[in-house]
């Protein structure tokens, strides 16, 4: 009879569960689990060189979902090796079910990392040159997308180097508390996210945001309206909340609301300073949510 994860698993302590929130600069205590994963992700990519960031993530998280269950229940071929491989660095080293789900949920927050790269392969790509097994041309093209984005979006070019050499020792991380605050969001389990954006808005309002896309993603509309209209009791002024009710209740099929709130966030645009949002920001949110009417006039 195969071994179960689960089984193998040292019991959760209240410590470990209370204190650590995330593994973030903790890689190195967890690379040996960390690796295992990335290593089945990469030969995932090699052996289906079509796959994309999006079904990683699906394996991921049904992985994740069903940690107690025995090997034969998953049907997927990355997600059998996965579970052998860490079975097999748990008669290595054990650690709890808390710091295995923490190295799990890391490797998700490094694709979402990778998505502004703007390619559905961008996190099994940037794991490919990483691990140093493109080919000459592949590492080239990749490079010079890569080069050529970063410049456009203002990066330095220093920080670009380290970044394809995934090295940062020498790069001072400018937010390293917004850094903190994105691990420990996606460290979290679903229940628990909507009390953490609401909670930590002040110190890190990019969060909703990337809440809000989670939720739409996964077509929680409810939940995400009632995001929406608990950050405007929070920041009334704030032009994004209105253009993201707007497109809740664009999907919910209430058009009416939605062009209510499209209408009053361009007012709302309009009457916010330059020095709040930038011009050329200003304009192109503007041309948003035009759109955004158009497209619910046609």
């Amino acid at each position: 009879m195969s071994k179960k994860i689960i089984d193998q698993l040292k019991p959760d302590s209240k410590i470990v569960l209370d204190n650590l929130k995330t593994i973030l600069d903790k890689e190195q205590e967890y690379a040996d689990f960390l690796y295992v994963i990335e290593r089945c992700v990469l030969d995932e990519f090699l052996n289906n060189k079509s796959i994309k960031d999006k079904e990683i993530i699906h394996y991921l998280k049904h992985f994740l979902e069903n940690l107690d269950k025995d090997e034969d229940y998953f049907e997927s071929h990355f997600e059998v090796n996965l579970y052998r491989d860490i079975i097999e660095i748990l008669n290595e080293r054990k650690i709890t079910k808390h710091e295995l789900v923490l190295c799990i949920k890391y490797l998700l927050w490094s694709i979402d990392n990778r998505s502004w790269l703007d390619d559905s392969q961008a996190y099994v790509k940037w794991l490919t040159h990483s691990a140093d097994v493109m080919s000459l041309s592949e590492k080239k093209d990749y490079e010079e997308k890569v080069r050529t984005l970063c410049r456009r979006k203002g990066i330095p070019d220093n920080q670009i180097e380290a970044m394809l050499k995934d090295d940062f020792s020498n790069i001072e991380v400018e937010d390293k508390e917004s850094t903190g605050f994105e691990s420990e969001f996606f460290a979290l389990d679903d229940d628990k996210k909507y009390d953490f954006v609401i909670d930590n808005f002040n110190d890190a309002p990019f969060l909703f945001e990337v809440y809000f896309s989670e939720l739409m993603e996964n077509q929680n509309y409810n939940l995400a309206e009632k995001l929406c209209k608990q950050i405007s009791e929070i920041m009334p002024d704030l032009p994004h909340t209105g253009i993201l009710l707007g497109i809740v209740y664009k999907e919910k099929g209430n058009n009416i609301l939605a062009k209510h709130h499209f209408r009053n966030a361009l007012i709302v645009l309009d009457e916010t300073p330059d020095d709040i949002i930038p011009i050329e920001d200003k304009k192109a949110m503007i041309e948003e949510v035009k759109l955004l009417l158009k497209g619910l006039s046609e």
